[in-house]
């Protein structure tokens, strides 16, 4: 399990989900944060794998990676 699991895993769990709604801009921008990590991670796997699935390769074209050896 990954750090971004873990951590979306416990921000889910009942009673730090409740206190973090209280301040919804902040819960948001967490869950945003995360998404944002998530995706990235995707299309750098998907890079480094060279197997550009329709996915990985939308995620490069608008993250715009560049990766140079």
């Amino acid at each position: 399990m990954d750090y971004t699991e873990e951590l979306r895993l416990f921000i889910n769990k009942p009673r730090i989900q409740y206190r973090l709604l209280k301040k919804r801009p902040l819960w948001f921008q967490l869950c945003s944060s995360l998404d944002t990590i998530e995706d990235t991670e995707l299309a750098i796997d998907s890079y480094l794998s060279s197997e550009f699935e329709k996915d990985g390769e939308l995620y490069l074209a608008i993250y715009g990676l560049l990766f140079f050896y």
